[in-house]
């Protein structure tokens, strides 16, 4: 009897769950998808000029559906170029084996290959043959430094691409839940229903163009390992190429050298032969042929110079590299592990290690010159040329009194004098043109050099100075070691020095006038010092006193305390502005300007 109570309890809940069984069985609830835009270009294109062409609309009402239908466009834009990236990105990474293993053998190949091969060229060729192959062989090669360039600046970017994507994905899915959220919402009231759905396209436009940079950002990440090996391939490939393309100039740079020195050797032969063949002639034909052996002496000097422009120029390419790597090197180490004691002091080395920016300027001055006098010598020889063209008036030029008159067997002589010299000059203008192209060849890479080394330096400059080199204690720590005391103590830097001051002595007259300002105020400092006493007797006493002697001994104290800081300081300015200067007489004149003001 106690049992029967639950019995309809069981039934009760039997019921209930044969009732319940569907919704238990059933899938559960799955969260709303993102919506995806309803409009289409093709739609807002058409209402872009509706709305254009439409004379009903206000024109305020009119101004904003235009501009959120240019809107909606732009974002379909986006969309469409992201959703061709995505698919760009996916074709990559099925693609991507292949042109790897294509990209490997390439630079196999170009690593394999031997310079020398299809080069056309052999030390028999004349030299004219071998400029104009050596010419196009440099063009390439300077396209393949801009492919290399242009691979390197790739790689970077494309490594530094993943940390931006990272920083992007989570402000886009933040953004497309707030625009899901918005397009859900009830529209404003009191607005025409073509602004709400303008507003709607709008809403809808720009998730969708957010869904597609979502999936492209995405899948950018995917294949990022993909496309960093294949990036960092082109560039061992345009490294390869450029390389090998280096071998190639400096062989043909080799046999045009050789080329030039020959003729050179040629050239100076020839001059002495001219010399030898006039000897007991008439002086007219000495005159003449000694010009001739002159012009071909000067053709010589500038034929063997070319080889060693090259050359330096070349090494400056080199050094160039080499600081640019470095640059670029301490950058990364600063930005990944920071500053320390030791990275300070092996940056101050590298600093120490670099050329000094004084010899650039010198040098450039020194290739200006010689620029100049070879433009001039080019001039003259130009407009000899053109006067050797009416021969006879050339030649009556060439006649002085003491000459007498010109037998038909002297005419001859000089004409065939003359025949020479005119296919002289020819030689003399082209070679002036090759050493002003040489000149200016060093020229910009020289340039290039120092851009590199002031930026290194300035570099250095920026980030040593928050460094600790030293340690307080420790004197070898504190820039006092064997080599830095030596390199203070050092002859060669005090007698440059010497020649920086001597030159602002002799080229800035300010400076000397200085100099001889301060040296008189030094003279009668002892005088000056002397009439200070007398002015403080009358001091205290009512009668007598008067301010301005107070004044007088002040400014009095000034002029003698100023007389040696002042001396410092004009030398350490003028030390620092010299354009003799060089790293260490900019040091000096540093010191002196800063030691200056401490000693007032």
């Amino acid at each position: 009897m106690r049992n029967r109570p639950l019995f309809p309890l069981l039934l009760a809940a039997a019921a209930i769950l044969f009732l319940a069984s569907p919704l238990l069985l059933a899938e559960p609830d799955e969260p709303d998808p993102i919506p995806s835009a309803s409009v289409t270009k093709e739609k807002l294109e058409a209402k872009v000029a509706e709305t254009e062409a439409s004379s009903e609309t206000e024109e305020e009402e009119k101004k904003e559906l235009l501009e959120l239908y240019r809107k909606a466009l732009a974002n379909l834009e986006a969309a469409a170029s992201d959703a061709q990236a995505e698919e760009e990105y996916s074709r990559i990474m099925e693609t991507a084996p292949g042109r790897i293993e294509v990209l490997r053998e390439a630079v196999a190949d170009l690593q394999t290959r031997v310079p020398a091969d299809d080069l056309d060229a052999a030390p028999s060729d004349p030299l004219p043959q071998l400029s104009q192959r050596l010419q196009k062989e440099k063009t390439d090669l300077a396209a393949a430094r801009a492919q290399r360039n242009d691979a390197d600046n790739r790689l970077a970017a494309l490594s530094a691409r993943p940390s931006l994507i990272r920083q992007r994905l989570p402000l886009a899915r933040k953004e497309q839940e707030k625009l899901a959220v918005l397009l859900k919402s009830p529209p404003t009231e009191g607005e025409s229903p073509a602004l709400i759905q303008a507003r709607q396209w709008e809403l809808e436009s720009r998730l969708e163009g957010l869904n597609a940079e979502i999936k492209k950002l995405d899948q950018e990440l995917l294949s990022q390992p993909v496309r960093l090996d294949l990036q960092e391939l082109e560039r061992d490939k345009a490294v390869a190429h450029k390389d090998w393309l280096g071998q190639r100039v400096g062989i043909l740079e080799e046999l045009v050298n050789q080329k030039r020195q020959a003729e050179a050797g040629k050239t100076l032969a020839q001059a002495e032969a001219i010399r030898v063949e006039a000897e007991g002639k008439h002086p007219m034909v000495v005159r003449l042929a000694e010009r001739n052996a002159v012009l071909s002496e000067e053709i010589a000097g500038s034929l063997l110079v070319l080889g060693r422009l090259t050359e330096e120029a070349e090494q400056a390419r080199k050094r160039a590299r080499q600081i640019e790597t470095d640059f670029k090197s301490a950058q990364e180490t600063i930005e990944i592990g920071g500053l320390s004691r030791e990275l300070g002091q092996m940056l101050l080395q590298q600093r120490h290690l670099l050329p000094d920016l004084g010899s650039f300027r010198r040098e450039a001055k020194a290739r200006e010159a010689i620029a100049a006098r070879i433009g001039v010598r080019r001039v003259n020889h130009r407009q000899e040329q053109r006067r050797l063209g009416d021969l006879d008036a050339y030649l009556a030029s060439l006649v002085t009194a003491e000459d007498g008159d010109i037998s038909p067997q002297l005419d001859v002589e000089l004409r065939r004098l003359a025949g020479e010299r005119h296919a002289l000059l020819n030689k003399a203008i082209d070679s002036e043109d090759l050493h002003l192209g040489k000149l200016g060849e060093l020229e910009s890479t020289q340039q290039r050099l120092y851009d590199q080394v002031n930026g290194f330096d300035e570099f250095m400059d920026a980030h040593l100075l928050w460094v600790r080199s030293s340690s307080p204690a420790e004197l070898a720590g504190m820039g006092a070691s064997p080599e830095q005391v030596w390199r203070i103590l050092s002859p060669k830097g005090w007698l440059e020095v010497g020649h920086s001051l001597l030159h602002q002595v002799t080229h800035a007259p300010v400076f000397a006038l200085l100099v001889l300002v301060l040296g008189d105020l030094l003279w009668w400092r002892k005088r000056i010092v002397a009439a200070i006493p007398p002015l403080g007797t009358s001091v205290g006493k009512p009668r007598v006193d008067r301010f301005s002697y107070s004044v007088q001994a002040f400014v009095l104290t000034l002029v003698v305390a100023a007389a040696l800081p002042l001396l410092m300081l004009v030398t350490g300015w003028q030390l620092k502005v010299s354009s003799e200067a060089t790293r260490f007489s900019l040091a000096v004149g540093g010191a002196l300007v800063v030691v200056a003001v401490q000693v007032f």
